[in-house]
């Protein structure tokens, strides 16, 4: 159960889950809707958008035998949001872009791939 209160006004809501537990809220920008952790139908580990006004739950992406993902952030826009995606299988880290209504993915940052130690000397020093 996911309890929601207007500070102005006290009131309070209750909005049922499909599961028992969430935790990693983060509000949209608009502030319709949020993301949260907690296990999918499955039982597997998830991220899922709630829709405040209607209490729709719908689930963003589940964990997989061969990845995990943490720390879903909203991006400024509210349509994607960015998360850290474990691969289990060659065990690496990656920051995935992920928007919502399509659920279309790209990594935006691979540590792996990315050159970090050709930095250089700054100008002062």
């Amino acid at each position: 159960m996911l309890f929601i209160r207007t500070l102005a006004t006290g009131e309070e809501r209750q909005i049922p889950l499909p599961f028992s537990a969430g935790d990693e809220l983060r509000w949209s920008p608009d502030g319709r809707s949020m993301i949260l952790a907690g296990p999918d139908a499955s039982d597997r580990i998830g991220r899922h958008q709630v829709e405040i006004s209607t209490g729709v739950v719908r689930t963003v992406v589940s964990d997989t035998d061969a990845q995990t993902n943490a720390r879903a952030e909203w991006m400024p826009d509210g349509k994607s949001v960015v998360m850290v995606r474990y691969d289990l299988v060659d065990n690496r880290q990656r920051i995935v872009l992920r928007t919502l209504d399509t659920g279309v993915e790209r990594v935006v940052f691979d540590p792996a791939a990315a050159n970090l130690n050709g930095g250089g000397q700054t100008p002062w020093g």
